[in-house]
């Protein structure tokens, strides 16, 4: 696909539209996998440094934020981004500079920092190269390199920038669905995620242009949702539970949950979001200079 996609009519969703949110849930749940590394990592710790070292990086550098900026950003209350700016200032991960917070240089180049930096480009070519497979973007796999070292080329780090941009914005347009609630957000994503996951890398995604049928969607386990999004087993079950109240999932008996095709039908405003974040990641990539 040389051009952007032809936007719908009012009220229609795009051509390609659900195979393509289906891939960008993916890479939206891998890369959540990537700033929860540990069990006991801080999912919104991991945000606020992912958010720093974000705009250090793009052109011109934000060479600090502060902590109501960051709260405006991340779209999280004020005491919870203090709370969590003051533990990254205590661990070193970021230090106090006029204006705000910022990451020391030792940390952005250290091992660790560049080796996550390494993992966002590298889900980020894994996103375009299943675009790639149903029309949405052209481009070749080998288009697309491993960094050989822990300085990025150019068209990597464009990559890295705009997909750790998308991330940031999808965990934004999660929390605005859910009410600021990250994690129930996180939990039915997970879900529905999870029951598609069989079908986009087989040929259906190619042949299930529209909602999948029930048929096809895999029912997954508390135990498995809590386990992919390293979360307590009573976490996940009382958001789980919250979400079957609300007819948002449902339980199939000893099979699992599954997230109905009748609310993916009905939540196309949604929808249509979570594809515009995509059409925007190759937008931006373009204009950018990377060739999809």
């Amino acid at each position: 696909m040389d051009q952007p996609p032809s936007p719908a009519r009012p009220g229609e969703l795009p051509d390609l539209t659900y195979p393509v949110i289906r891939f960008a849930s993916e890479y939206f749940m891998r890369g959540i996998d990537l700033l929860t590394p540990a069990e006991d990592d801080s999912l919104i710790q991991n945000l606020i440094f992912l958010a720093l070292v974000h705009g250090q990086m793009v052109e011109p550098p934000v060479k600090a934020r502060s902590i109501r900026a960051l709260a405006r950003f991340l779209d999280l209350p004020y005491p919870t981004v203090r709370r969590h700016a003051q533990e990254l200032v205590r661990s070193g991960r970021c230090s106090v500079v006029a204006g705000g917070l910022a990451v020391p240089s030792s940390i952005r180049r250290n091992r660790t920092t560049t080796a996550m930096l390494r993992k966002i480009y590298l889900n980020a070519a894994r996103l375009l190269v299943d675009l790639s497979r149903i029309g949405f973007v052209n481009l070749a796999a080998s288009a697309l390199r491993a960094p050989r070292s822990r300085q990025q080329v150019r068209q990597q780090k464009i990559i890295t920038i705009e997909a750790t941009s998308r991330l940031l914005a999808a965990v934004r347009l999660v929390q605005d669905v859910f009410q600021g609630d990250v994690i129930k957000g996180l939990v039915y994503t997970a879900i529905w995620t999870a029951n598609a996951r069989h079908v986009t890398g087989a040929i259906e995604t190619l042949s299930t242009p529209t909602v999948l049928p029930d048929a096809l969607r895999l029912p997954v386990s508390v135990l498995a949702i809590a386990s992919s999004l390293r979360l307590p087993y009573e976490t996940v079950r009382r958001h789980t539970d919250a979400l079957l109240r609300a007819g948002t999932c449902e339980r199939l008996g000893r099979r699992g949950l599954i997230v109905p095709a009748r609310i993916h039908q009905a939540a196309t405003p949604t929808t249509a979001r979570v594809y515009e974040h995509a059409a925007e990641l190759v937008a931006n990539l373009r204009r950018a200079g990377v060739r999809l």
